[in-house]
């Protein structure tokens, strides 16, 4: 009786703008002697990083662009650690060092930056330190980090931590909130959130 009914998803929820292809030629050009701005380089890094039903990662090239975004400054760089980060944990790119990649989180924290709560959320709830998990979680949502509340929710209403039912419906009520508020925005990343709020 918590969650809301049926909603009209094509109206609300509209896919992100995502690049399908790459045209660029990369022969005898670097990152930095691409021409490219960082905007397009980082969206290049993420696709070769991820690739696509038809194109295989590149996490060589991925790499490479990378480590010359890493010296930018603001979001630019931010976005790129993060993209570290996850080639150090999965061993993508570059050898697996978790150690490195809780550095990465580490600075990132330094700078702000929300989601690495988030991130270190996901690890403790790995190692299953579940209280850890929450702290980190809970700074996540309190940063302005809306999907960690469905993080939270998962814990309470498992309990993985202490919770009385008050507590749990209240972060079920809160995630659910924070969906509609991707939703809202026309984000189709909510639509996994309700998914994992269903199930």
């Amino acid at each position: 009786g918590i969650l809301p009914p049926d909603l009209d998803y094509k109206k609300v929820c509209t896919l992100p703008e995502t690049l399908q292809k790459d045209d660029f030629d990369w022969t005898g050009k670097t990152p930095a002697t691409s021409g490219l701005s960082p905007e397009h380089l980082i969206k290049l890094a993420r696709f070769y990083y991820n690739g696509n039903g038809k194109i295989a990662p590149d996490y060589k090239l991925s790499g490479e662009i990378v480590d010359y975004l890493l010296q930018q400054t603001g979001p630019i760089r931010n976005e790129a650690l993060f993209l570290r980060y996850d080639m150090l944990l999965k061993g993508n790119a570059f050898p697996q060092n978790t150690n490195m990649a809780k550095e990465i989180l580490d600075e990132l924290i330094k700078n702000n930056d929300a989601k690495a709560h988030t991130r270190y959320g996901d690890l403790y709830v790995e190692e299953a330190n579940y209280v850890k998990a929450v702290e980190h979680y809970k700074k996540a949502f309190m940063g302005g980090e809306p999907t960690a509340s469905m993080a939270l929710a998962y814990l309470y209403h498992d309990k993985k931590v202490p919770a009385t039912q008050e507590e749990i419906d209240s972060m079920i009520i809160q995630a659910q909130d924070a969906a509609m508020q991707y939703l809202v925005r026309g984000n189709c990343h909510a639509l996994s959130l309700f998914g994992l709020m269903y199930g």
